[in-house]
């Protein structure tokens, strides 16, 4: 057999605003069965309600005000079915240090809670350069994840 998988690998050398790919891992809050965390590790993010939901990705070509920081903002958008079931506020990200290598690290957690159903999700990060061009100020990531019982 074999399998495809299309991968978008963005244009460093053009200056824009860039993300990785997203990383995930599940775990949970207080413990937990073993085997749930191997499958909601990065290769097959089969995740369980309950568990809390990490994230993690690389901004790439940040512009810097003169002062070496960046000026970004940061949202996420979970999605079951096609349909948007969170929707964060959209926050800056706050770097302590200044940027020089106009790169940086960002990720976050959700918790899953009981309430979401089993099935396929998709999980939406956007990232704004506040001091980027109108035109080239946002840049988005997906990432599809499974909930299971």
């Amino acid at each position: 057999g074999s399998a495809t998988q299309f991968i978008e690998v963005p244009d460093l050398g053009k200056n824009h605003l860039a993300l990785s790919g997203i990383s995930l891992n599940g775990e949970y809050d207080k413990g937990g069965n073993s085997e749930a965390l191997v499958q909601a590790g990065p290769a097959l993010r089969r995740m369980r309600r309950g568990m809390v939901l990490n994230y993690g990705y690389a901004i790439y070509n940040i512009q810097l005000a003169p002062d070496n920081r960046p000026s970004l903002t940061t949202q996420i958008k979970l999605f079951y079915d096609g349909q948007p079931v969170l929707i964060g506020k959209e926050v800056s990200l706050k770097e302590q240090q200044t940027a020089k290598t106009k790169r940086i690290f960002a990720g976050g957690s959700i918790d899953l809670g009981a309430n979401l159903k089993p099935g396929e999700y998709l999980l939406q990060v956007i990232v704004n350069d506040l001091m980027a061009k109108e035109k080239h100020r946002t840049s988005t990531q997906w990432i599809n994840f499974e909930i299971v019982n």
